[in-house]
C-alpha cells in the first residue's frame, strides 16, 4: 500500500488526519520518504546539514563532548574503554558518528541511531548508556500537531477531486491545555505542537544520560503564534517544495517549539540552555578548530585552512545554520563549565 493509499484509507475510516500521524506516515511508513531510498542528506542528497558541510562542527561538537562534561556515572556497570559514549539519534548514514570518533582519535565511541536503517534503530537497542545523546536536525522531523490561530486544528485530508487539502477542525482538550499555557492571545501563526519531540524527550529521559545535545530550527512557541508563515516545509534535491500536495515523495519538516521542548526536559531533571549556533560554535572552540586544520604545512594544509574557514563562515552565516538553536541538557552533576 502506497503513502497516499494509507492516508485515504485513515481519512476514510476516520475523517481529517491529525498532522502528527501525517508526518508518521509520510516520513516513516511503509514507503514513507525516510523509510524508502529517499531522504538523503549531503551536497548530493535532498538537504544539506552542517555534518554533510564538512568536519568543523564535528571538531567543535567533539572538543564539547571530551572536555565540556564530567560525565561522572557511578550506576553505569562497565566503564567505556573508547572514551565517551554518544549517540547521535536520526544519524541517517552515520556521518556525525564517524566523525565524531576519527576526530575524537579513541576518545569518543560513537553509534548512529537511525529507525528506519542501520544496526541500531532505538535508544533502548543501544549495547551501552550513552554519556552523550546527540540529536542534529531530527527534532523538526518529529510528528507535530498543528494549532491554527489558537483556535482550531489543522489535519489533512483529501478533497471531492482526490488532491490533498487542510481541514480545520475544534481543538480537542489536548491542545486546548497547550494553547492555554503556550499561546499568547491573539495568536496569528501556525505553531506546530512538539508532540513527537515530547515524547522522544521521556525516552531520552528514561536512560538518563548526563548530557543531551539538541540543534535545530525554530522558535519559543509565542513567537512561532506570532509570526505569519508557513512553519511546515519540504525539502526533494535541496529544493523547497510542498510537503502536502505530495506525500512520501517530500521531507516533512516543521520548526520546534524549543520552550516545549526545554520545559520537557527540564522536567525531567535536567538543566538547559540554549544558544544560537554560530554563538555556540564560537563559544566551544570554533577558531581552535579552523587552526587546527591548516596545521598541515604546504599545499595540503592551505587547502584544508580554505575549506575550514569556509565551512565556518556558511555555520554561522545569521541568515542561514547560524541561525539554528543548539539546545543543551545537562544532569545537575554533570554541568559544563
Amino acid at each position: 500500500m502506497s503513502v497516499v493509499d494509507q492516508l485515504r484509507a485513515d481519512f476514510e475510516r476516520d475523517g481529517p488526519i491529525r498532522f502528527d500521524r501525517f508526518m508518521e506516515i509520510c516520513l516513516y511508513g511503509a514507503g514513507g520518504f525516510f523509510a524508502s531510498s529517499s531522504g538523503r542528506a549531503g551536497l548530493r542528497g535532498d538537504f544539506v546539514t552542517s555534518v554533510e558541510l564538512g568536519p568543523v562542527f564535528a571538531g567543535v561538537l567533539a572538543r564539547r563532548i571530551v572536555a565540556g562534561w564530567s560525565m561522572g556515572r557511578p550506576h553505569v556497570a562497565a566503564p567505556c574503554s573508547n572514551g565517551r559514549r554518544v549517540a547521535d539519534v536520526g544519524g541517517g548514514s552515520g556521518t556525525l558518528a564517524r566523525q565524531l570518533e576519527l576526530i575524537g582519535g579513541g576518545t569518543i565511541e560513537a553509534v548512529s541511531v537511525e529507525r528506519t536503517r542501520g544496526a541500531v534503530r532505538r535508544l533502548a537497542d543501544l549495547p551501552w548508556v550513552p554519556d552523550v545523546v546527540v540529536a542534529h536536525e531530527l527534532l523538526d522531523n518529529l510528528p507535530a500537531r498543528l494549532v491554527f490561530e489558537g483556535r482550531a486544528e489543522l489535519r489533512v485530508g483529501f478533497d471531492g477531486d482526490g488532491a490533498t487539502c487542510l481541514f480545520h477542525v475544534p481543538l480537542d482538550p489536548e491542545l486546548e491545555m497547550f494553547r492555554d499555557r503556550w499561546l499568547p492571545e491573539p495568536a496569528a501563526g501556525v505553531v506546530p505542537v512538539p508532540v513527537g519531540a515530547i515524547a522522544w524527550v521521556a525516552d531520552v529521559a528514561a536512560l538518563a544520560p548526563p548530557a543531551v545535545v539538541v540543534v535545530d530550527y525554530g522558535a519559543d512557541a509565542a513567537a512561532l503564534a506570532a509570526r505569519d508563515d508557513w512553519p511546515v516545509r519540504g525539502y526533494v534535491s535541496q529544493h523547497e517544495v510542498d510537503p502536502i500536495a505530495a506525500p512520501g515523495e517530500t521531507d516533512v519538516t516543521c520548526d520546534v517549539a524549543f520552550d516545549v521542548v526545554e520545559a520537557e526536559l527540564r522536567h525531567h531533571g535536567y538543566v538547559t540552555e540554549r544558544l544560537r549556533q554560530r554563538d555556540w560554535l564560537t563559544r566551544h572552540g570554533l577558531d581552535e578548530v579552523v587552526e587546527a586544520a591548516a596545521a598541515v604545512s604546504g599545499d595540503l594544509g592551505r587547502l584544508r585552512a580554505a575549506e575550514a574557514r569556509s565551512q565556518a563562515t556558511d555555520l554561522c552565516d545569521p541568515a542561514g545554520l547560524g541561525a539554528f538553536w543548539v539546545l543543551e541538557a545537562t544532569l545537575p552533576d554533570d554541568v559544563g563549565t
